[in-house]
């Protein structure tokens, strides 16, 4: 968002938490919304925001070989 810069301070402002507290859905929310940060809030997503977090989720959970 505006004036919000790195993830510890997304996580405070949207959160109320430490990075450090976030859970994996928190973390791929805020993980979706950095190529368009200023248009998107991770506390209100649209459907294309929602499945790209879950996209993001399954991304790093997969096996790597």
């Amino acid at each position: 968002g505006d004036g919000i810069f790195g993830i510890e301070a997304a996580a405070q402002k949207y959160f109320h938490k430490s990075a450090k507290q976030l859970n994996a859905n928190e973390s791929a929310l805020l993980a979706a919304m950095l190529h368009s940060p200023l248009k998107r809030n991770p506390l209100r997503p649209s459907t294309y925001h929602l499945n790209y977090a879950n996209n993001i989720q399954k991304w790093a959970n997969a096996d790597v070989d």
